[in-house]
């Protein structure tokens, strides 16, 4: 007899870290950037890996570790610089407290919309829209979304209301739209997770019982 596996749990999330998701979002744009640019930015990678080893050690930060830190991420983003240039963009980094701003840290990058949206990033600016201008594209998206999915929700709901107005419930609803599609009742709408008796039952008529 076959198997069941046991339901997958749910992982558990790190929690957010701002200077985290910057120092990605700065690696996906170090690629297109010339060498001034990612010169110009190495005072701010030095801040953030600070704030990043403050936080996490919850004291003080020592200048070696961060030093050893920025020639790992030259290393992995292939950039050639010597120590003496790490060495300043840290001499750079201590005397600031917080990371730089979107549209400063924008300007250093020369970072434009277009290619913000292509990379996915959200913690840095752009030289070519200010932060107002990017809102009112981010609430029209999110209007466009939203009218997609009432026009998706309105025809489902259309597909199931002759078997709702004759007095069936959700479940025996979405059973009967999956028996008018030749499949069987139990494979339609799988029950929740956290239910372990019906859920093995469903499994097993899943995947053992014949079709």
């Amino acid at each position: 007899m076959t198997r069941i596996p046991h339901p997958k749990r749910r992982r558990k999330r790190k929690p957010f870290s701002f200077p985290t998701c910057r120092l990605r979002e700065i690696e996906r744009t170090i690629p297109t950037r010339d060498f001034d640019q990612i010169k110009a930015v190495l005072p701010e990678v030095a801040v953030t890996y600070r704030v990043i080893i403050a936080h996490r050690w919850c004291g003080g930060v020592g200048e070696d570790e961060v030093q050893d830190r920025m020639q790992q991420w030259c290393t992995r983003m292939r950039i050639k610089f010597s120590n003496e240039e790490i060495a300043e963009a840290i001499n750079q980094a201590e005397r600031r407290k917080h990371l730089a701003p979107a549209e400063r840290l924008a300007e250093i990058l020369g970072l434009e919309y277009c290619e913000r949206q292509a990379l996915a990033i959200n913690t840095i600016g752009a030289i070519d829209m200010t932060k107002r201008q990017r809102t009112i594209e981010r609430k029209k998206r999110k209007r466009e979304r939203d009218r997609i999915r009432g026009r998706h929700q309105t025809a489902q709901a259309q597909h199931t209301k002759p078997l709702r107005m004759a007095g069936r419930s959700s479940s025996r609803t979405h059973q009967a739209v999956g028996a008018r599609r030749n499949q069987p009742p139990h494979l339609v709408s799988p029950p929740r997770k956290n239910d372990r008796k019906q859920w093995h039952r469903w499994q097993w008529h899943r995947l053992v019982a014949p079709s």
